[in-house]
């Protein structure tokens, strides 16, 4: 099927591998790449047909298969895009969690829709070893209100390990009052 693509439908499924593996948004893959909308469209319907992605239970949502998802990835490493879209996916998580920081129902309900890529962001600064405490703390009503305990629990525990290998105390400090 990767044959039948052009070159920016191509491109397009390896932008792919650096979203969640459990699903996504289009808002999630308009911000990981450069292209115009409509070429994205375009492209989405393309790798659709041709089943290499799946459409979401939900409207304007998609999953890769497994496989699919890491074959996109290593065609992404492959072609030097992963980093590229990696950061701007990132981005694009820490700014949807500042945005959507309350506890109105709208909030909740839309943080809860992308959790699974703000819960990849949250792993990705931490792998990359940037402190980002705002980001932990935009997310945090969402866990107490809906009750993502284990979650919670299970970030928390892991920034604070990274706080300890970084030695910064005043982040040490921060995660273990969570």
């Amino acid at each position: 099927s990767l044959k039948h693509l052009t070159a920016t439908q191509n491109e397009l499924f390896a932008l792919l591998g650096v979203c969640a593996k459990e699903g996504f948004a289009l808002a999630t893959v308009y911000a990981i790449t450069s292209r115009e909308k409509s070429d994205i469209d375009l492209g989405l319907a393309r790798l659709i047909r041709l089943s290499l992605l799946n459409k979401g239970n939900e409207v304007d949502r998609f999953i890769l298969h497994p496989l699919l998802h890491a074959l996109a990835s290593e065609i992404a490493i492959e072609k030097g895009l992963y980093q590229f879209a990696e950061e701007r996916h990132t981005q694009f998580f820490i700014n949807f969690a500042s945005q959507h920081r309350g506890l109105s129902v709208d909030n909740l309900d839309t943080i809860e829709n992308e959790l699974d890529g703000l819960l990849l962001t949250a792993y990705r600064l931490i792998n990359h070893e940037i402190v980002n405490y705002g980001y932990y703390l935009a997310l945090e009503p969402f866990f107490q209100a809906r009750g993502y305990w284990a979650q919670a629990l299970e970030l928390v525990d892991s920034y604070l390990t990274l706080a300890k290998k970084i030695s910064n105390w005043n982040y040490v400090v921060q995660m273990l009052l969570q």
